[in-house]
């Protein structure tokens, strides 16, 4: 059953004493009770009820014993029965890794926030944050200077042909960036400390992120043309793109698996977009504001069959009503490790969002107005989907291992 878990260490070797108990009339102390006198808690790392947890405990010297036994509640009533007492002693050593589950994405709770200080140079390193066989991260890009726009780019080190993109005033999106062999990223930002990229989580070897990419983007305009990467990535079940507007001279784009009936096409800024590749190909529409208007289609990296499954027609999930709303989603995977979907408005500009199910951070964004969705769905396959108008509509393109 799923539960919110504590562990409850103490220095000090519990006390036992008897406690009398009353049986048939004679009195018997043998009803044996262990208490910890000087305790401290610690809390799961993960959010809400899970069947996986976690903790991290500094500040245990070498050389010392900890005794401790676990609690937790369930739906947030406190659970009568705990676990038993455990003793380790602490000898130094360092401790055996803990392999990372195999999943294609792995969500890191609480996200860690990342401030690129300076305009060129900034070099990343997430040593420490992320598995040392991670591919990739996944980031939540948020301009921390709401009065203008910026342009950015963040790729892995040494890679080529990935466009600097434009993220318009309190725009808030998302970035796919592969990492190399030191897991460092390299970040360009316009405008010193006026970009925050909160750190999802990270990919493994079923995600692909190429080191030399170049923008496809069709030179017929205001139709749905067909593009050929299967020269990029070869094999795989879906491509990563980083498509759309990257000033603000562009105008409408479109992206979908080819021969797919998805027909949403909007203006907006650039974004990156996860979709099907069928044959290795996509369909992609093109509608620039005037002639040479500046829209992508680049390919920055690809998944791997194993890794994900994925719609060639986008699955509609918006429900009915506004406001913040629970879905569940449909897919293979129990549960899937990410949601992919797609944003798109029918009418005028809504206010947006997509997070995680009982996720404290609830934000909404006008920007960008036709954006796709990362999301980490909880183990019962749920998350959250924010809009103010119903004119805004969501739809699932897939989800990953």
């Amino acid at each position: 059953m799923p539960a919110h878990v504590w562990v409850r260490l103490s220095s000090q070797e519990p006390w036992i004493h008897k406690k009398p108990e009353l049986r048939r009339g004679v009195q018997f102390a043998t009803d044996v009770r262990f208490c910890f006198t000087v305790y401290e808690d610690n809390e799961q790392y993960e959010d809400g009820d899970t069947l996986v947890h976690t903790f991290y405990k500094g500040a245990w010297p070498p050389c010392t014993t900890k005794w401790f036994y676990f609690w937790g509640s369930v739906s947030g009533e406190v659970c009568v029965s705990t676990s038993a007492i455990f003793k380790y002693h602490n000898d130094g050593a360092a401790p055996v890794p803990t392999p990372d589950i195999l999943r294609t994405f792995n969500s890191l709770e609480p996200n860690v926030i990342i401030s690129p200080i300076s305009g060129e140079g900034n070099r990343l390193d997430m040593t420490g944050i992320i598995s040392p066989d991670a591919t990739g991260v996944l980031l939540q890009i948020d301009p921390s200077n709401p009065n203008t726009y910026n342009q950015w780019r963040i790729q892995k080190p040494g890679a080529t042909g990935i466009p600097t993109v434009e993220s318009i005033i309190s725009g808030v999106c998302y970035c796919l960036a592969g990492v190399d062999a030191d897991l460092k990223i390299d970040v360009y930002v316009q405008y010193p400390l006026s970009l925050q990229a909160w750190i999802m989580g990270y990919f493994n070897k079923n995600v692909v992120f190429l080191d030399a990419t170049w923008d496809r983007v069709p030179a017929q305009t205001n139709q749905w043309v067909t593009i050929d990467f299967s020269d990029q990535a070869p094999g795989a079940t879906a491509g990563i793109f980083l498509v759309g507007d990257t000033t603000s001279r562009g105008w409408k784009y479109g992206i979908r698996p080819h021969g797919s009936a998805n027909d949403w096409k909007s203006y907006s800024f650039g974004c990156y977009a996860v979709v099907k590749l069928i044959d290795g190909k996509v369909d992609f529409w093109n509608e620039p504001f005037d002639p040479g208007s500046p829209i992508t289609c680049t390919m920055v990296g690809y998944i791997k069959p194993a890794g994900g499954d994925f719609h060639t027609n986008a699955i509609d999930i918006s429900g009915v009503g506004s406001g913040w709303r629970n879905i569940q989603i449909s897919s293979p995977y129990d549960p899937p490790s990410l949601a992919i979907i797609e944003g798109y408005s029918t009418s005028g500009a809504p206010t947006h969002g997509a997070i995680k199910y009982r996720s404290p951070r609830s934000w909404l964004t006008t920007y960008v107005r036709h954006p796709f969705y990362f999301v980490h769905p909880d183990w019962q396959k749920k998350l959250r989907l924010g809009r103010n108008n119903t004119a805004w509509r969501f739809k699932l393109h897939g989800t990953l291992d």
